[in-house]
């Protein structure tokens, strides 16, 4: 049966996107969480979410992506232990998840399963989970952070943690950062690497709570940090690693520890570089992909579970753009857009339906797929009155559906013919998403920033 709705003379349908939804734009391993950036600025997480590290309102794990509540990333995401970072093109950070330490910097300590804005924090051009910490760069060079500093790592002079961002002390042009399990990096507009925090790579091994250059490496053009080292890539595309050196985390083939830095063996041409908990990966110019370190869950995609001490190639994988490297489990995202894993996936980290480890890579699936974004208008017209469009409707079951307004909503609620509710929220910004992944007729309400309520059908296929 066909169900045709005819719209009231005077209406016009506005054709608000139609989005090609099939590629990531960016990819991000947390401890046990992966999150992807989708070309339209949708958001998409999988993996372990007890603590809303997926932000999308609910908490339990999930083993292939979802839609989750943040929206308009075009810029950057991040994922810690039991957090999540999003930039917004604007400039301002999001965060959802574990909070125990302030690490969302909303002012508070408490979880949350939807989206938090960072406090007082604008113009960030760059964003990095830690542990239990996260930190920022602005466009002015300057680097700020928030939630655990036992060890020193927020950089501010002591060892007090903040659960809003507080600036790092006696750092200035800074290009790059980075967050390990209790240390950060910073890159200097002169190619020079700064170091705070749980130690084992100023060249001692006693924690410090202020920036302090690693001697030793200069030409470097980026920078990773891990749970005890940190990797630096150098212009001339070798790698460089320092701190902790137990499963061979430092690829020198050696499971010594180093507070120098020491060159990553058999490896050159390299052109970024991801640095787990415990191991490594790097992408050379012939877009193939290389790791180290821990191997116990096939975190390094060689097919096999032993650790290696020195770089070896991750199967079946070539035209790799960008890598990411989570606790035990590892993202690529190749030239066309897919992504792949490999490694521990207890949560449904690998994002491939199961809850099953693989020491090769698996692709990630379905990840940003549809033709189009089912995409939900809501508009104040020049007589003040308010009207809601959806389009395309009737629209396909699990296509991501795009709310866009020009006015503030109080909350959403999507219901279904029996009444239940099958979504709500109280959004923190005008723009955001989710996914109806259940074919029927649902009920759309939608209460505005003047306490007026509208309501729309959408007939879901």
């Amino acid at each position: 049966m066909k169900i045709k709705f005819l719209l009231p003379l005077g209406f016009s349908v506005v054709l608000l996107s139609q989005i090609n939804f099939c590629s990531a734009q960016k990819i991000a391993a947390g401890a046990y969480q992966s999150i992807a950036v989708c070309n339209s600025g949708i958001v998409q997480g999988w993996g372990f979410n007890t603590y809303g590290e997926l932000a999308n309102g609910n908490s339990g794990n999930v083993d292939t992506p979802i839609v989750t509540l943040f929206s308009g990333v075009t810029v950057a995401v991040s994922a810690g232990a039991n957090h999540t970072l999003a930039l917004k093109n604007d400039g301002t950070v999001w965060a959802s998840g574990f909070n125990v330490s302030g690490q969302l910097g909303d002012g508070s300590v408490n979880p949350s399963l939807i989206p938090v804005q960072v406090n007082s924090l604008t113009g960030v051009i760059a964003i990095e989970a830690g542990t239990l910490n996260s930190l920022a760069l602005k466009s002015d060079g300057t680097v700020w952070g928030w939630g655990d500093n036992g060890f020193g790592q927020l950089g501010t002079g002591n060892t007090t943690s903040s659960n809003i961002p507080v600036q790092t002390i006696n750092l200035s042009s800074v290009t790059a950062i980075a967050a390990g399990n209790y240390h950060s990096l910073a890159l200097k507009s002169d190619s020079t690497v700064w170091a705070w925090g749980y130690q084992l790579g100023t060249g001692t091994n006693i924690n410090i709570d202020t920036a302090k250059q690693i001697v030793g490496l200069t030409g470097i053009i980026a920078i990773a940090a891990g749970n005890t080292f940190s990797l630096a890539l150098k212009s001339d595309g070798t790698v460089w690693a320092l701190g902790g050196n137990n499963e061979g985390e430092l690829g020198d083939s050696t499971t010594t520890n180093s507070y120098i830095p020491v060159q990553v063996l058999n490896l050159s041409g390299v052109t970024a570089i991801t640095a787990g908990v415990y191991h490594s990966l790097a992408i050379k110019n012939d877009s193939t992909v290389w790791a180290w370190g821990y191997n116990t869950a096939g975190g390094l995609g060689d097919g096999t579970n032993t650790d290696r001490h020195a770089p070896v190639q991750v199967n079946q994988i070539t035209s790799a753009t960008e890598i990411n490297a989570g606790l035990n489990h590892s993202l690529v995202k190749k030239k066309n857009g897919s992504v792949w894993s490999f490694g521990l996936n207890t949560s449904g980290e690998l994002g491939n339906g199961t809850f099953t480890d693989s020491n090769i890579p698996v692709q990630v699936a379905p990840l940003c797929v549809g033709d189009t974004v089912i995409t939900i208008g809501i508009n104040t017209v020049t007589d003040n009155k308010t009207q809601m469009i959806v389009y395309p409707n009737p629209a396909n079951a699990n296509e991501p559906i795009s709310i866009k307004c020009n006015s503030t909503i109080n909350e959403l609620l999507i219901t279904n013919v029996l009444g239940q509710i099958v979504f709500q929220a109280k959004p923190h910004a005008d723009n955001f998403s989710f996914r109806l992944d259940k074919a029927g007729i649902y009920f759309v309400r939608v209460k505005m920033g003047d306490a007026s309520l509208i309501e729309k059908i959408i007939v879901v296929r």
